[in-house]
């Protein structure tokens, strides 16, 4: 995807590698996002996030379908291991 302000401004850190990386992993922690948050974080900055974790144990206070659907949206938009969001769905 070609960058609004490419060839004008050199980025400070060159050469990221693509997904799925070995190195130089980004993870987001989801502090109760709703979905429309996360929609616009992945429009942003989808690219560089590699991982996602829930934070205190918020999960537990999603009800079942809203979680469900949150795994899927990150699955289907990032392409990655999605840690207690994972573990919680097994549960249920």
């Amino acid at each position: 995807m070609r960058k609004a302000w490419e060839g004008v401004i050199e980025m400070p850190v060159g050469g990221r590698s693509v997904k799925p990386r070995n190195t130089g992993l980004t993870m987001v922690i989801d502090k109760g996002m709703g979905i429309h948050r996360l929609e616009d974080l992945i429009h942003t900055a989808g690219e560089y996030i590699d991982s996602i974790k829930l934070a205190f144990g918020t999960s537990a206070f999603n009800d079942e379908k809203f979680l469900k659907k949150k795994m899927t949206f990150w699955e289907e938009k990032i392409n990655h291991e999605l840690h207690e969001l994972i573990e919680c769905t097994r549960i249920i």
